[in-house]
């Protein structure tokens, strides 16, 4: 399915800087089949009413699921816990499904969004250790060489579970730190037989 993957990148012209969260939405509501146009004119509406500032995921997903006039929708929402993260990391080439993750730094802002199509673990572990989660292959609304918007790049985003912190902490360096994953969204395809929407 990497074919189907999208990575909306930022114009790079100052106007987008903190948008990092619209292109994430973009990215997942289009590979998960809720937003049927183009995914850049939708990041393109999304500028148009939005300022240039962060913006939760959730509350994003929230915001552009009305920009598109969709009324019935199902999203899962999930904080990083051990248990709950590990529920919604399988399988998310299988379901066409994508997580957009919300990543932070020890005390500095602002976060980022990213968006991750597949995860992998190691299978020595039980499926039930959170230390079996070792990477998400995602795109990053950043990437893009001198604005070219068409790249798509993807990378390997490592994790390592911080028991002592109980988080999860990642090789992507922001602020000039490693990043952590804050909070996670999921975005379940738009016809899905095994999810009810509600």
């Amino acid at each position: 399915m990497a074919e189907d993957w999208i990575d909306v990148n930022k114009i790079q012209d100052g106007t987008d800087s903190a948008l990092c969260w619209a292109a994430a939405c973009a990215n997942a509501l289009t590979y998960t089949g809720w937003n049927s146009s183009d995914p850049f004119d939708l990041y393109d509406d999304i500028k148009r009413v939005k300022k240039n500032e962060g913006y939760g995921l959730y509350r994003g997903l929230i915001f552009c699921f009305r920009l598109l006039k969709i009324r019935i929708y199902y999203s899962k929402y999930t904080m990083v816990l051990p248990t709950s993260f590990l529920n919604i990391c399988g399988n998310l080439e299988e379901k066409h499904a994508c997580l957009l993750l919300s990543i932070a730094t020890e005390g500095k802002m602002p976060g980022h969004a990213l968006t991750a199509y597949c995860s992998f673990f190691d299978e020595t572990r039980r499926q039930d250790d959170i230390r079996s989660l070792k990477q998400f292959l995602c795109v990053d609304s950043d990437d893009s060489d001198s604005g070219n918007r068409f790249t798509v790049r993807t990378f390997r985003l490592n994790i390592t579970y911080n028991i002592k912190k109980k988080r999860m902490e990642t090789d992507y360096i922001l602020n000039g730190d490693r990043a952590y994953i804050r909070y996670a969204v999921l975005l379940l395809p738009e016809q899905n037989p095994l999810w009810p929407h509600i």
